[in-house]
């Protein structure tokens, strides 16, 4: 059977269609679009009319082309963005009336919860130990997981996305913008990143891909590259000091870094940076799996 997922991030709208074969998929599609349906999100509490027209477009775009290349089944999803925005129900009312297709809304405990199953794809073999960290563009995840099970989970509204359309308004970004960005991540972080011990900490979504690949200089994106990479904090806080001088124009060109995601990489690398000082650890694991992997096994959002 052929599946698409639609996964319409605060940020990003991922795309996923596959063939299940005996519990196994094979990738036939597999796109992300820096759509930013969140944009300006907690300044207005409603997305705004270019980020929904847009959006629609993109969703209305994919949903052809899955059921052009054969797609039984699609499953279009939202996460915090659809928990947040007044007029996401509008948005869903518009998805069904053109495609026929209802909306589901992610909880932010079920986004953990997919984020771990994605990650445990993509690792193997998983540690005996791990905590995950999932920044989106408007939440981040935190997943403790210990001989393959969820321990402890929590979602909070901080994400790149998000953070950047609060933080930064200079180009490049002022030091009294810098530094209220840092010590916001500090302040959030601080009660939820715990010293990690002899657990493997993990990073899952397009902030930890983005650096790993430009860490690599990957002139063209491939996930199998930065799948499993392990990030060191000093390349990322090398990473940080070449994102906060130099201008968004700049950083749509540096190698390994998608140009639509040159916004709001400095505020997601900072969060990498804190989580890793907090927990006092030296590096952390890349998985270039997202929720889509994890939903494309399952009926509906909730197994």
């Amino acid at each position: 059977m052929k599946k698409a997922i639609l996964d319409i991030g605060t940020n990003s709208l991922k795309f996923l269609l596959a063939e299940l074969i005996n519990g196994e998929f094979r990738e036939i599609k597999e796109s992300i679009v820096i759509s930013r349906i969140g944009r300006n999100l907690n300044r207005y509490g409603v997305i705004d009319d270019s980020a929904f027209s847009g959006n629609l477009d993109i969703v209305l775009e994919l949903v052809q082309d899955a059921r052009k290349r054969g797609a039984e089944s699609i499953m279009i999803v939202g996460t915090m963005w659809m928990r947040s925005a007044q007029n996401a129900g509008d948005f869903a009312r518009s998805v069904y009336e053109q495609t026929g297709i209802k909306m589901q809304m992610i909880s932010g405990e079920r986004e953990a919860e997919l984020a771990f199953a994605a990650v445990k794809q993509s690792l193997k073999p998983f540690p005996d130990a791990a905590i995950i960290f999932d920044i989106g563009g408007g939440s981040t995840e935190i997943i403790q997981t210990r001989a393959g099970e969820i321990t402890a989970k929590q979602s909070i509204e901080l994400g790149a996305g998000i953070l950047s359309d609060r933080f930064i308004t200079t180009d490049p970004i002022s030091e009294s913008e810098y530094l209220s960005l840092v010590s916001e991540l500090r302040y959030e972080l601080q009660p939820l990143v715990q010293p990690s011990g002899s657990a493997v900490l993990i990073g899952i979504g397009g902030t930890f891909t983005s650096l790993a690949a430009v860490s690599k200089g990957l002139e063209l994106y491939s996930a199998e590259a930065v799948n499993a990479y392990v990030l060191s904090k000093s390349e990322v806080v090398r990473q940080i000091e070449i994102y906060k001088s130099s201008s968004l124009t700049d950083r749509k060109k540096m190698p390994g870094l998608e140009p639509d995601r040159a916004e709001i990489i400095l505020a997601g690398a900072i969060a990498v940076w804190q989580i890793l000082d907090l927990a006092g650890a030296s590096e952390i694991m890349v998985s270039s799996y997202g929720i889509r992997h994890a939903l494309i096994f399952a009926e509906n959002i909730e197994a």
